[in-house]
């Protein structure tokens, strides 16, 4: 069904409007506030029930408004009072329905009826639209939330690989050939006993010096005494017995240095250096063993996880796959169609990323699919749309069989009906046969 007519008295911006229309695409032309939008939105009060309605339907000045549209197979008129709105839908026999909102709402919905709402809704509102359209939403979204775990779960997995990954490339080039470790307990152990006998030997040495310290204080005591000897004679009896004794513990501890000395100049040189190199030597080997083990390790956990993953993507492709059948199989008048979430893809380009022309196309379509049989659509902004738009949209209303009523500003040249303080001045029969 289209318009065959549309008249409209006293409505919002329209003193009065008669439009018999036999274009697809009917334009509806003016400057702003001449009541162009009025004329196109009166299509949308009269069929979409309460909530299309304006809160202050009847133009200023006037008591009573009113809104008729033949469809062909029925007739709607809708009245509008100060009391408030009465609505009347009759068919092609006059006979009266008794519930006609009924009636509209079986044949209207703001999809079907405004393409650039579709346009401009937001990705989980088109979602919507087409899981309805589909008729299957809860096989759709039992395939969606399987894809988000295992998506989920592949994230994960990528992440794993990705640390891994980056753990053996830090590791050195070569950590990969294999590297047999080696004890560093016998070479532990010769450290501490030389260490232990370097530390016995400078216990002697320390013995040494204190023996040297003793002899020069002993020395030093004989030099006193000899002193002593001169100044009180009367003890030199007794100084030479304490020096006599004092030699002979000189001669002891003489002795002592000199076997010290001999057992130290026998003693083998200091291998510490010798030593800790070759524990260096040992350390640096075991080192290499671990990056290797760690690097097969990392290597083998990089691959198993990198096949998880692999088997991951390909459960989703399958799910995709589905989803891709199960849209193709609902006959949506769309080819190539499919969900990323609440993204609508086409051919795999999200619908935001489409041109203009393109989107119209695809709304235009999705509005018929929604509701085939009433072919009555409207663009608000048509001044909006290029030269270039505006001939794709009529090709599109030809191709696909649909009236499209085109709201633009002009104040020049006029392809439609030309509309001056709410009323048409110029309808496109009187432009032909001027």
């Amino acid at each position: 069904m289209k318009v065959i007519k549309l008249e409209v008295r006293n409505f919002l911006g329209v003193k009065s409007a008669e439009i018999s229309p036999g274009e697809c695409v009917v334009y509806i032309e003016g400057k702003n506030g001449a009541g162009k939008s009025s004329i196109v939105n009166s299509l949308w009060a009269a069929l979409g029930g309460k909530g299309a309605l304006p809160e202050h339907p009847i133009r200023n000045g006037a008591d009573t408004g009113e809104i008729s549209i033949d469809l062909g197979e029925i007739t709607v008129t809708r009245k509008f009072t100060d009391k408030g709105t009465y609505l009347d839908v009759r068919n092609k026999e006059k006979m009266k329905f008794n519930s006609p909102q009924q009636v509209l709402d079986a044949l209207f919905n703001a999809v079907s009826f405004d393409p650039q709402a579709f346009v401009g809704m937001r990705a989980a509102e088109r979602r919507e639209v087409l899981l309805e359209l589909t008729g299957k939403r809860d096989e759709l979204e039992r395939l969606e939330v399987r894809r988000k775990t295992i998506f989920d779960q592949r994230t994960e997995v990528n992440r794993t690989v990705k640390n891994n990954a980056e753990r053996l490339q830090a590791l050195p080039a070569n950590a990969l050939e294999p590297v047999e470790p080696t004890s560093s307990k016998e070479v532990l152990e010769r450290l501490r006993a030389e260490q232990d006998r370097l530390s016995s030997i400078a216990s002697r040495q320390q013995q040494i010096t204190n023996l040297k310290a003793e002899i020069t204080e002993r020395q030093s005591e004989i030099e006193n005494n000899e002193r002593r000897i001169k100044e009180y004679e009367q003890a030199i009896e007794d100084l030479k017995n304490q020096n006599l004794d004092h030699a002979e513990v000189m001669c002891r501890r003489n002795d002592q240095v000199v076997v010290i000395e001999k057992e130290i100049n026998q003693a083998a040189p200091d291998k510490t250096a010798e030593i800790e190199a070759e524990l260096e030597q040992v350390e640096a080997q075991n080192e290499k063993a671990r990056q290797h083990k760690e690097a097969v390790e990392l290597k083998e956990k990089r691959d198993t996880e990198s096949a998880k993953s692999d088997e991951l993507t390909r459960q989703i492709d399958d799910l995709d796959r589905a989803r891709i059948a199960i849209l193709g199989d609902s006959k949506l008048p769309v080819e190539n169609l499919s969900l990323d979430g609440e993204t609508l893809l086409i051919g795999g380009v999200p619908f935001d990323d489409l041109s203009t022309s393109e989107k119209l196309r695809l709304a235009i379509k999705i509005g018929i699919a929604s509701n085939p049989k009433l072919r009555v659509m409207r663009i608000n902004n048509g001044s909006e749309l290029d030269s270039d738009n505006l001939a794709e949209l009529e090709k599109l209303a030809e191709e696909m069989d649909v009236q499209i009523w085109v709201e633009c500003v002009t104040d020049g040249a006029v392809r439609g009906y030309l509309v001056e303080a709410g009323e048409i001045k110029q309808p496109a029969a009187e432009r032909a046969s001027a």
